[in-house]
């Protein structure tokens, strides 16, 4: 049996799968249509709650980094280190 007929049989198999309505998810059956659509301002609050997480999440490793810098140089080597790692975050995401 070649790949393109089992590939035909799945798809038929799905196909029956998902039109059978006594296999449906109940707790959008009975949700109002109005919950189930976002608004603009929900899609983009939800974006930039994404966003915010993520730069927090990178200035979080820079600091660790620096701290990790501090503890195993002195401070002036430290910044070094932290301006090194800087530029290179920044080269990298810009």
């Amino acid at each position: 049996m070649n790949s393109s007929s089992t590939q035909g049989t799945s798809r038929r198999k799905y196909n029956q799968f998902v039109a059978r309505e006594s296999i449906e998810d109940y707790s959008l059956r009975y949700t109002p249509a109005s919950f189930r659509k976002w608004s603009g301002f929900t899609i983009s609050n939800t974006a930039l709650g994404g966003i915010s997480f993520l730069a927090l999440e990178a200035h979080r490793s820079v600091l660790k980094a620096l701290a990790k810098a501090i503890d195993e140089y002195d401070f002036e080597e430290a910044l070094v280190v932290f301006e090194e790692l800087s530029n290179a975050f920044l080269k990298e995401n810009l």
